[in-house]
């Protein structure tokens, strides 16, 4: 729709220019501008590729939590928990495939972070459908607004890592 409105403006413009005698140039600055736009949009498109792309290659997962709870992730954070693409997704729903002791935790932590904001970093552990315990890394920040809080993160897979320290503390 951007192009087509593009090309729209490029035929109004100079025609809204000339039935005030103005000059072109008006119009020249103008593609140059869109141009310059179009490069910074193609940029940016690369960028958060590469960004994918690094995140994808470390295991390193993002996710945001909009004020209603709601949980916007890629389908490998999906996948990860065992849930399907397009599965609704919110907190009540993750809190609900914690550990006891972890839901308490978390829910104590988010209830701090609604009134304060700021940074966490914790681990969980989860429970697939299967009943494969998953443990977690979280990291993330929220940020208060003036009526609700949005929290955004990252997510790591550390179930090797705590297997392992699990194992050289049964040695």
């Amino acid at each position: 729709w951007f192009g087509r409105i593009s090309q729209l403006l490029i035929l109004w413009i100079p025609a809204t220019l000339a039935m005030f005698g103005l000059s072109m140039t008006v119009r020249s600055s103008w593609l140059s501008l869109h141009e310059r736009n179009l490069s910074l949009h193609g940029a940016l498109i690369e960028s958060s590729a590469n960004l994918r792309r690094v995140q994808a290659a470390g295991g390193v997962l993002t996710f945001e939590v909009a004020p209603d709870g709601t949980i916007s992730c890629n389908d490998s954070f999906r996948e990860l928990l065992g849930f399907l693409p397009g599965e609704a997704l919110d907190t009540q729903v993750l809190l609900q495939r914690l550990a006891p002791l972890d839901r308490v935790r978390l829910m104590a932590g988010l209830r701090l972070l609604e009134r304060r904001g700021g940074s966490f970093d914790t681990e969980v552990a989860v429970m697939r459908p299967g009943g494969q315990p998953l443990w977690l890394m979280l990291v993330g920040e929220a940020a208060k607004g003036a009526s609700s809080i949005r929290i955004v993160g990252v997510v790591m897979d550390i179930t090797e890592r705590k297997q392992t320290e699990a194992a050289i503390r049964e040695n």
